[in-house]
C-alpha cells in the first residue's frame, strides 16, 4: 500500500511530501515506501526543495541518501530546485 502509484507516476510518499505532512512521510518510510520519480522525473525530494520543507527533506535523505543525485526531466537536482526557489 505504501508504494501505490497513480497514472501520473505519483506515489503516496510524493503526495505526503507535497502536502508537507512529516508524520505521514515518516510512517510511509517505516512501511517501506520507495521514492519513485513521477512522469517529469521529479522525486519527493524535488518537491520538498521547491516548497521549502526542510524537515521532510532531511527524513527523505536519511532514508534514501541517493536522492541527492536524482535529476528531474530538465536535469536539475533537488539542490538546483532549492536554489531556484530560495
Amino acid at each position: 500500500m505504501a508504494n501505490l502509484i497513480d497514472l501520473n507516476g505519483v506515489t503516496t510518499l510524493f503526495l505526503a511530501s507535497y502536502q508537507g505532512d512529516i508524520n505521514l512521510v515518516n510512517l510511509l518510510i517505516s512501511y517501506g515506501a520507495r521514492p519513485e520519480q513521477n512522469k517529469k522525473r521529479a522525486t519527493a525530494l524535488h518537491i520538498c526543495a521547491e516548497r521549502g520543507f526542510v524537515e521532510i527533506a532531511a527524513s527523505l535523505l536519511s532514508a534514501f541518501p541517493w536522492l541527492v543525485y536524482e535529476c528531474d526531466e530538465t536535469g536539475n537536482l533537488a539542490l538546483h530546485v532549492a536554489c531556484d526557489w530560495d
